[in-house]
């Protein structure tokens, strides 16, 4: 009797093993729609930001601050007694910092998921061609833990329904690629080759996923011609069908997606295309997540003109390529009306919207000081303030010298 109520028990063990790792999975499986919590925050846009619940995690060249929404006052995500951060002026104590994380790719992981905050960060600061590990941190900023390391030639990564997708670019002498897109579970586990570039010489630029879908910007040098051409693919997350997103001239450019209300806004960039090389103009249109569904939509056609989207509306802002342009931001509907429109801060061309979550629109820049000095800018605005009047506000100034710190090893 006791065997029998032994293997009965193993067998109720077992299924309650499965049918846990069954919803486990089930849970993690890419939806149609967007999924709060568990999709990549497409609203930051790979900008070295990240919204959980009660506040923001941003990024400061190698420094991890957190951001209250109660009060919108950045703080060094570090505990230590006594540490002066990103003010550390002696290289050898720089990296002692808790909040340090050195990552020396030109777009460092930050995103929040599932509770915990994760980053990109060399295993090794010191050794800048070392080693990448994707470290999972607690919110409050304590027990580090490298669950995963990436390769070395790893490029753009993002977060997406309990996995890490990365990129993965190998050049010889020719200048001749090996190149792809990677998979791995936040689990653990081997990575998994999803996607494997086409062109001799081509590179994977930009990555973004919504839903079912992973979007690939693909670019390819034509070096003889002197002249790179973009492509877009859609990968069905569930099928591991890949193709491109958007039907477009040859020599046409697209513009990777950017998503509202489950839908596609995007445009594809016409000028070499053209039969006139001077002419030049965008084709802006909304499609469905899949590419599908085309239909033409009335976008700013200025090609000074860059935007973003958050879950409700969509920013852009004029880039002063020219010293006497104004820069000015706007807030439009899915159908293009202009809900508001004020002078965004004239912080250069170099300025980055961060469109962000409900509650509140970012902008980073670098802000002239005088005398060839600079300081790094990061303001904000109330999406929904009380009056009704949208009014920037600094959150964040940093020193040139202060913002990427010399280390050396003590």
């Amino acid at each position: 009797m006791s065997r029998i109520r032994k293997s009965a028990g193993i067998l109720c063990l077992t299924a309650i093993l499965f049918f846990s790792s069954c919803q486990k999975q089930e849970d993690t499986l890419p939806k149609e729609e967007y999924v709060q919590g568990m999709d990549y925050q497409y609203m930051y846009d790979n900008r070295p930001m990240a919204e959980a619940p009660e506040g923001y995690y941003f990024r400061v060249s190698d420094f991890l601050y957190y951001i209250g929404k109660d009060t919108m006052e950045p703080v060094p995500l570090c505990s230590k007694p006594n540490c002066l951060h990103q003010q550390e002026q002696d290289p050898e104590k720089v990296a002692d910092c808790s909040a340090f994380f050195r990552d020396s790719r030109a777009e460092p992981l930050l995103a929040y998921y599932d509770g915990a905050v994760y980053l990109t960060a060399l295993k090794d600061p010191f050794d800048s061609s070392g080693a990448i590990g994707l470290i999972r941190v607690k919110t409050d900023g304590t027990e580090r833990e490298t669950v995963l390391e990436l390769p070395e030639n790893s490029g753009v990564c993002l977060i997406h329904c309990g996995y890490l997708y990365y990129t993965v670019d190998t050049y010889n002498i020719e200048l001749d690629a090996d190149y792809g897109v990677y998979r791995q579970s936040l689990q653990g586990g081997k990575p998994e080759l999803i996607y494997k570039g086409q062109w001799e010489q081509g590179s994977i630029r930009s990555l973004a996923a919504y839903g079912g879908y992973l979007y690939i910007e693909e670019s390819v040098s034509y070096f003889d011609q002197q002249r790179v051409v973009f492509e877009v693919l859609v990968q069905d997350l569930r099928t591991g069908e890949t193709g491109p997103a958007f039907a477009h001239p040859e020599m046409a450019d697209p513009m990777m997606p950017k998503f509202l209300n489950g839908k596609i806004y995007n445009s594809i960039y016409h000028n070499q295309d053209l039969e006139d090389s001077a002419e030049h103009y965008y084709e802006h249109f909304t499609c469905d997540l899949d590419g599908g569904n085309r239909q033409a939509a009335d976008f700013p056609s200025d090609p000074t003109k860059a935007y973003r989207t958050d879950a409700d509306s969509i920013w852009y802002y004029t880039i002063p390529w020219q010293r006497d342009q104004a820069l000015v931001l706007r807030r439009l509907d899915e159908e293009g009306n202009i809900l508001a429109e004020w002078p965004a801060p004239d912080y250069s061309a170099s300025a980055e919207m961060i469109p962000g979550g409900k509650e509140h629109f970012f902008f980073t820049g670098w802000e002239e000081t005088g005398e060839g000095n600079r300081e790094f800018v990061l303001s904000y605005m109330e999406k929904n303030p009380e009056d009704g009047i949208l009014k920037p506000q600094v959150c964040m100034r940093i020193r040139e010298e202060d913002y990427r710190k010399a280390i050396v090893r003590n």
